[in-house]
């Protein structure tokens, strides 16, 4: 062979393995797709990070199961762009991965941004995406199935098709300080925590997106905590079928189509922990609540400041797994069709705080405890339906526009023998004497009388201390 073909050839070669080059000892720069492979896959130049020095376009994935493992992968700010659009995944992860980061990527238009898939060998272990923004996905933006330790910081994931974040088959999952922003297009929803999934989401804001803003599904020991959930085309936060150990703190929810928080689905949603939130402005129809919580168990509601809501909290609970609605502040900011709390079955409700609606408390269910709540300015402080087994004592009921306390009509006479309501305090500062069987009642001042199927009694000499017309 001609000496000159020779080295043509063997420069060829070697510019073709080698067109990586390394920076400083363990750290390599690349500029394409089999360069930054070839990159992440030597372990010997390149075993501690990897950068890409340009943008690219390409019309496939742009990393296909390197070699990942125990390195960084950095875009140094540049961007990854589809050709035009593609099913593939920017960065496809189907082999076992651990330790693992991928840093500072613009990726855009792809089918997924970033896909870690469950492999057959087992989870993948701490593969970090951080700084990074992922847009335009025809598919998901992040899609991990099978990661555990995984985590997504201080990014941005916008324009998702489908969900901006989806996680599956992954524990001690972390999502902190990011953005997702109008993703769900297709009519589904911002985030997606599914099955077999636990960890914590923090610092984050979910907004505008296509249906609820996070779905959380056949998932347990989830913590949310400190973020903001606005603007969903149906709830801040979806229970979906069972779910158990929610932590829901510290975080704002407003003007959400649907509710704040919902539960849809079968199974059972137990040790729901609600606690510190703010929700504002979930008005858009009249069943519209800030907390919709239904078949829970264990069910803690704590702390909570709701303004302008159709339907303040629902909570149902089921036997012997209680509801506990407590220390909330609700002002429905206004008295026309507005329930502050509609209490569900086996449920206590205490210490809240209860203002300009056109309801305080409806009861209408069974096993209810009401105690020690201030309700003031509201059309009907209480309004009593049928409902066995209702405790309703030591409230505070004044300021009323129509009644402190309104019963159903044609309540059933069972119900009004298991009705307990004892020192409510009404409107002038007067007790609230519901009396119901045999009973003479004689000398008092009251501010409000209620007779609940009275028999063969005596009434005289009340006087009603009030300036309530319907009282």
């Amino acid at each position: 062979m001609d000496k000159k073909y020779f080295f043509l050839i063997l420069l060829l070669l070697i510019s073709t393995v080698y067109s990586y080059h390394q920076l400083s000892p363990g750290i390599c720069e690349c500029d394409s797709s089999l360069d930054c492979t070839n990159a992440l896959n030597d372990k010997t130049l390149c075993y501690d990070e990897v950068v890409l020095n340009r943008s690219v376009q390409t019309n496939s994935s742009f990393l296909t199961n390197p070699n990942l493992n125990g390195t960084t992968f950095s875009c140094g700010g540049h961007v990854i762009e589809a050709n035009y659009s593609t099913w593939q995944s920017a960065i496809n992860l189907t082999d076992k991965i651990e330790d693992a980061v991928i840093k500072d990527c613009v990726i855009l238009g792809f089918g997924r941004g970033v896909y870690v898939n469950r492999p057959i060998t087992g989870k993948s272990e701490n593969i970090s995406i951080l700084n990074t923004t992922i847009g335009n996905s025809s598919f998901y933006g992040i899609d991990i199935a099978g990661c555990n330790h995984c985590k997504v910081l201080n990014s941005k994931v916008e324009n998702s098709s489908r969900e901006g974040l989806n996680f599956v088959y992954s524990n001690y999952f972390l999502v902190n300080n990011s953005i997702f922003y109008n993703n769900g297009l297709g009519g589904y929803d911002g985030i997606h925590l599914g099955s077999d999934v636990d960890g914590t989401f923090n610092n984050s804001i979910v907004n505008l997106s296509g249906d609820s803003n996070i779905r959380v599904s056949g998932s347990s020991s989830i913590k949310i905590d400190n973020s903001v959930l606005e603007n969903a085309d149906r709830s801040g936060i979806l229970l979906y079928s069972s779910n158990n150990y929610i932590y829901i703190m510290n975080s704002r929810f407003r003007n959400n189509s649907r509710d704040g928080i919902e539960t849809l689905g079968g199974g059972t949603k137990s040790y729901i922990f609600i606690r510190n939130n703010n929700f504002r402005d979930h008005i858009h129809s009249a069943l519209s609540y800030s907390i919709d919580i239904s078949n829970g168990r264990d069910i803690i509601v704590e702390n909570n400041t709701i303004i302008n809501t159709s339907r303040g909290i629902y909570v149902q609970a089921s036997s012997g797994h209680e509801g506990e609605i407590y220390n909330n502040t609700i002002n429905c900011s206004s008295t026309t069709s507005r329930i502050a709390i509609y209490a569900g079955d086996y449920s206590n409700y205490f210490s809240n705080t209860i203002r300009e609606c056109r309801e305080g408390l409806n009861l209408q269910n069974d096993y209810i405890n009401v105690y020690n709540n201030d309700i003031r300015r509201v059309n009907t402080g209480v309004y009593i339906g049928n409902g066995l087994h209702m405790n309703i004592t030591n409230n505070t009921i004044h300021e009323s526009y129509e009644n402190d306390v309104k019963i159903l009509k044609s309540i059933n006479k069972n119900y009004c023998s298991t009705l307990s309501f004892r020192n409510n305090i009404g409107s002038n500062g007067k007790e609230i004497l519901l009396s119901h069987g045999e009973n003479n009642i004689e000398n008092k001042e009251l501010a409000q009388l209620i007779l609940c199927y009275v028999e063969n009694s005596t009434i005289r000499n009340i006087t009603i201390v009030n300036d309530i017309r319907r009282n």
